[in-house]
């Protein structure tokens, strides 16, 4: 019997609970220090926020962004970012 790969776990910068990493958005530090969606995963270090408002707002709240990046973000654009909440 084959048994199925686990998978992989990531936790919300916002809300801190951990979910599938398909269920999450990924995000990384642009080089001029803004925030940019990453959707492949594939450049440097990365911040996962569930799809809602509110983890949005907990995130920025606790600067859980700048935490996980570990770099300093210039101003972040909560109104372009809220686009691709739902």
């Amino acid at each position: 019997m084959i048994s199925e790969r686990p998978r992989p776990l990531r936790t919300c910068v916002g809300c801190g609970e951990s979910k599938n990493k398909e269920a999450l958005l990924r995000f990384s530090a642009g080089p001029d220090g803004s925030l940019v969606l990453n959707l492949r995963g594939r450049t440097g270090r990365g911040a996962y926020l569930c799809p809602t408002r509110a983890c949005l707002e907990l995130a920025l709240k606790r600067k859980g962004f700048q935490r996980t990046l570990k770099v300093a973000l210039a101003e972040i654009d909560k109104e372009g970012m809220l686009v691709f909440l739902s």
